[in-house]
């Protein structure tokens, strides 16, 4: 007998040890005890892959714990770039979505609320769009972008709230730049868009004029458009007609777009064209000049001209 092989009785089972060991026959059969010893290993390895899964929880719970605030903001600020690219790849849609997850994290941020108030004119969601403006307003009430964002979404909102719009141009000037030429040109035409206070919206645009040279195609088409208000046809078709030829330059040579300001893209170059086509249109069909009137109808709308999409 081996000196580690235990004793057994006549009939072959372990005789009991003086720790209490009991007759267990099925030690005997070599495969089930090669089970046993495979259950005991994998139970082992799963005890161990709790440890490991409580180790990874703990000092997840622990970096959480401490830098927790700093990978919020991380994401937050990593959605609102999402949705800034979303936005220049004209896709409102998943922009909105991005801005309103980082917004959720970080709602303080007044320049992605301003994005996404942007983001949701863009979507034809006026309500939300004016409520993100207003928001922006009450924690900066000199913000050029949020004043004119918000007349722009006023305006589209209806005739109920032309005067709500026309406050807030008002306000855009007065926040400005003393005879800033951009925040004139926009109250001039805001003006222009509700048919009131025509006279001081000439007089807004002929000072941004005599401050620019050479003179924004954009400029030319507000004061164009305010003489066909004025029922001042002939000044108004001279001044269309030379923003017309200066956009349709930019969209023909690409490099000329710099000589009269940024860059800008095709898209909103059709857009701007789309508009001035309408407004020469308006003139010549008031002059009942049909024939004249009909190409430009039909350019504005090929190149986008949907006063309910922003685009007016």
């Amino acid at each position: 007998m081996s000196r580690f092989q235990r004793p057994t009785d006549a009939d072959g089972f372990p005789l009991p040890s003086k720790f209490g060991d009991l007759p267990n026959p099925v030690e005997r059969d070599g495969d089930l005890k090669k089970g046993k010893r495979v259950l005991s290993a994998s139970g082992f390895r799963w005890k161990r892959r709790l440890l490991w899964l409580f180790l990874i929880v703990a000092a997840g719970a622990v970096i959480i714990g401490r830098f927790g605030d700093d990978l919020l903001r991380y994401y937050a600020e990593a959605r609102a770039n999402l949705g800034g690219r979303a936005w220049n790849d004209n896709d409102p849609a998943s922009a909105r979505g991005h801005f309103d997850a980082a917004l959720e994290i970080l709602p303080e941020r007044r320049d992605w609320r301003l994005l996404r108030a942007e983001v949701l004119a863009q979507l034809g969601l006026l309500d939300e769009s004016h409520a993100d403006y207003t928001a922006a307003l009450e924690e900066n009430r000199l913000a050029p972008w949020s004043l004119q964002g918000r007349a722009n979404v006023l305006f589209r909102m209806g005739s109920h709230k032309y005067a709500d719009a026309l406050e807030d141009a008002d306000a855009l000037v007065r926040v400005s730049p003393q005879l800033d030429p951009q925040a004139l040109n926009f109250r001039a035409y805001m003006r222009a868009l509700t048919n009131q206070e025509l006279p001081g919206g000439l007089e807004d645009i002929q000072t941004a004029l005599e401050q620019t040279d050479p003179k924004p195609p954009e400029y030319l088409d507000t004061r164009g458009y305010l003489y066909f208000r004025l029922g001042k046809h002939a000044r108004a078709l001279d001044d269309l007609n030379l923003a017309i030829k200066k956009y349709e330059s930019y969209l023909e040579r690409p490099e000329r777009r710099r000589r009269f300001g940024p860059q800008i893209k095709t898209e909103k170059i059709r857009e701007g064209l789309a508009v001035m086509y309408h407004h020469r249109a308006e003139v010549y069909q008031a002059q009942g000049n049909l024939a004249d009137a009909a190409p430009d109808f039909a350019r504005a709308a090929e190149f986008g001209y949907d006063p309910e999409n922003g685009v007016f």
